[in-house]
């Protein structure tokens, strides 16, 4: 989520605000962190992670080639990604401030350029969630990522459109999917499809991810 008047990125729900990690919110676990570090990502898991981060290297690795190829950027800092072995230890997450509900799938904070994960069963839906929050992370290293740590006291801020934002994580994520063909075809025959200019109005909704 981007903050109002400087930060237009922040108003993105997939996007969360940066807090303290490791305090300040309530827990039922302690998590011992171990990082698994590669070319491109530091991957942070717990006890019991380890090969399900190994995965997820490999995932962010692959993902990273693709979007780093498709954006014409190389990134200037290694993207940490912050790795839950289910939905209910990442719903105990300090890193973002916010109540995390059950349909959030990951984030990615705009500070420290954290994404943050959760594995829910599936290595495909964690591959499309990497892959997306990447998408969002590479933008804020694009971006910002010569002075991270100094983003506030930039004067002026690339603002970009949420529906741009959100689809091309989504394209870069699952590509032009079958679900998508479908759902666009069915808004164009029936003349139901939302104008560019007037598609920013419908926030975070499906139509900005599958439009966009």
């Amino acid at each position: 989520m981007i903050a109002a008047m400087l930060l237009v990125l922040l108003t993105i729900p997939a996007l969360a605000q940066d807090g303290y990690f490791g305090k300040n919110k309530v827990k039922y676990k302690n998590f011992r962190w171990e990082k698994i570090t590669t070319e491109n990502f530091e991957i942070y898991y717990y006890q019991g992670g380890r090969e399900l981060a190994q995965v997820a290297a490999r995932m962010a690795e692959n993902a990273g080639r693709r979007i780093s190829q498709d954006m014409g950027h190389t990134l200037y800092n290694k993207i940490p990604i912050v790795l839950y072995t289910s939905h209910n230890d990442f719903a105990q997450t300090n890193i973002a401030q916010d109540i995390i509900d059950e349909g959030a799938g990951g984030f990615t904070t705009l500070l420290k350029n954290r994404v943050v994960v959760p594995y829910t069963g599936s290595y495909a839906d964690l591959d499309h969630v990497i892959t997306h929050e990447l998408v969002h992370a590479f933008m804020f290293d694009l971006f910002f990522g010569k002075s991270m740590e100094s983003i506030f006291s930039q004067q002026s801020l690339m603002q970009l459109p949420l529906w741009f934002v959100e689809g091309m994580a989504e394209y870069e994520s699952r590509g032009w999917d079958p679900e998508t063909e479908m759902i666009i075809k069915d808004l164009a025959l029936n003349q139901r499809l939302i104008p560019i200019q007037e598609l920013e109005g419908y926030g975070g909704s499906y139509f900005v991810y599958k439009e966009g």
